[in-house]
């Protein structure tokens, strides 16, 4: 009798604060419901195809599964999207569902981690409501949120091999942009360690804000050599509320409209290459123009191969979660002047594409990489 008290009074006891446990973090997560994990790898003369497919029902997913379906809405890159970014990515995914997702997941893991996020939110929405009476972090900013997040990267000015970090924007969706850029102030405030309202300037009739850069994971840079913090600007425009660490790119979005320059979706051989991972369920669109990042990459690693080795290993979530980045003497490993100049090897890259979506069944991730124009011809068709 004994016994099954003392038993009963274990599973009884509350999880630790920080560390619940296991068969409640798989249930909160999703992951016990993932029922079937498959993968198919192919290579024809068109290219290599990469297929992965989560088997998760519609009808008990949830957790990190649920949080990542998106809307099966228009996923290819906007006209205002330029031709020399050499990287892009379109998410339709439902920022207020998602929210939803997250707050019940995080609530299923551990009531302790629910509060404390609400802690922040109450935090940021007492000090705003200071000076405007009348916001509400969740109607103004969270109520905001709309169903389209994108982000492109464009190599560092000057070409291969110059000074500086690639520029990149990320444009968050949202039925009331300007509302939304409003609201993000107080998020910002938080999030910055220097705190203090945002700088203001004007900008073709818009509003641009420039905060300290906080420990977000955005992607959008990280500090500069000299060891400062970049600013983040934002700015609302066209049903967007768009952010980069370039001014100059922000500027560059928001005179969009008026450009009659090539965009991407023109890319030549970018729409047949879109059709093998992407479809009308899909809410995932990415593409990245290998000849021009392996360029940069090649150059920096010759330059500076070290340097280049443990930028690679740089994180975002590195700064967000004050998790220090290990730094490795690679140049004591290997001797990168020696590797060949990117001529000798361009033949090899071309562009890659990605794409994903959901069914009543799981969700499917799919990569196809074009074989490269220089190799046309000489790749061996073969199948899994």
């Amino acid at each position: 009798l004994s016994g099954k008290e003392v038993e009963k009074k274990e599973n009884d006891a509350p999880d630790p604060p920080l560390a619940p446990r296991p068969e409640k973090l798989l249930a909160a997560t999703g992951l016990a419901g993932l029922k079937t994990i498959a993968f198919d790898f192919r290579n024809s003369d068109e290219g290599t195809l990469f297929e992965l497919f989560l088997g998760a029902p519609e009808a008990t997913r949830q957790g990190i599964l649920k949080l990542l379906v998106g809307e099966a809405k228009e996923h290819r890159p906007p006209a205002f999207v330029p031709a020399d970014a050499v990287k892009f990515q379109r998410w339709r995914l439902d920022g207020q569902k998602a929210w939803a997702a997250l707050e019940k997941m995080l609530g299923d893991v551990s009531p302790q981690f629910l509060a404390t996020l609400n802690s922040i939110l109450d935090l940021a929405n007492a000090n705003t409501k200071q000076k405007d009476p009348g916001f509400d972090i969740r109607r103004d900013l969270i109520g905001n949120l709309g169903d389209d997040m994108i982000s492109y990267e464009k190599a560092p000015r000057g070409g291969p091999g110059a000074e500086g970090e690639a520029a990149s924007l990320f444009l968050l969706g949202s039925p009331n942009a300007e509302q939304l850029a409003e609201s993000l102030k107080c998020i910002f405030a938080v999030a910055s360690a220097e705190g203090g309202a945002p700088a203001e300037r004007e900008f073709l009739g818009r509003k641009i804000f420039s905060v300290p850069r906080p420990n977000v994971p955005l992607g959008l840079g990280n500090a500069s050599k000299g060891g400062s913090r970049p600013k983040l600007n934002y700015a609302a425009s066209s049903g967007y509320v768009a952010m980069s660490t370039d001014p100059a790119l922000l500027e560059e979005f928001l005179r969009s409209s008026e450009s009659q320059g090539k965009t991407l979706r023109e890319t030549p051989g970018l729409v047949e290459a879109a059709q093998m991972v992407a479809g009308s369920g899909s809410s995932l669109f990415g593409y990245e123009n290998q000849s021009e990042t392996m360029r940069a990459e090649l150059e920096a690693l010759k330059k500076d191969g070290g340097a280049a080795a443990n930028a690679a290993l740089t994180s975002p979530l590195n700064g967000a979660l004050g998790v220090p980045t290990p730094q490795v003497n690679f140049k004591e490993w290997m001797d990168f002047s020696l590797l060949p100049t990117y001529e000798k090897v361009a033949k090899y890259f071309y562009f890659t594409v990605y794409g994903g979506g959901a069914t009543v069944e799981g969700l499917t991730l799919k990569l196809f990489a074009p074989t490269p124009p220089g190799l046309k011809g000489t790749q061996n068709s073969s199948t899994k």
